[in-house]
């Protein structure tokens, strides 16, 4: 009797976000680059976003694009505590989420300089 063991090396698919950074300042209405390194992935990607610090992902950034793909933050995506859930478009199982970082807007002040707005709290003159 003889033994035929066959071995199949699958190796594990992956996305880790690199792109914006944790604790980022990103600004409505500027290019911001979401990228991120993928393993084994269909090499497309679907992006959502959190505003309230991951407790969920309403709003759809894009659906089945490549990476790096260029955001432009609205004024409907304020958020002290935002978060990017990047996972694959053909396997929602292959997940990654950013570190959080802040959405906000710069409008000019009084007494010269801008102020950072957005749906936070005052912090050292800033709104953040």
């Amino acid at each position: 009797m003889s033994l035929l063991l066959l071995f199949n090396h699958v190796s594990a698919a992956s996305i880790t976000v690199t792109a914006p950074a944790a604790a980022a300042r990103v600004l409505v209405g500027e290019v911001v680059s979401i990228d991120a390194t993928e393993v084994g992935t269909s090499g497309t990607v679907d992006i959502l976003l959190s505003i309230n610090n991951g407790s969920t992902y309403p709003i759809t950034i894009a659906s089945g694009v490549t990476l790096p793909y260029s955001w432009t933050p609205t004024s409907a995506q304020l958020a002290a505590q935002a978060i990017l859930r990047v996972r694959d478009a053909a396997d929602a199982l292959i997940v990654d989420d950013s570190g959080v970082f802040v959405v906000a807007t710069t409008t000019a002040g009084g007494g010269g300089g801008g102020s950072l707005i957005n749906n936070s709290s005052l912090v050292r003159g800033f709104v953040l």
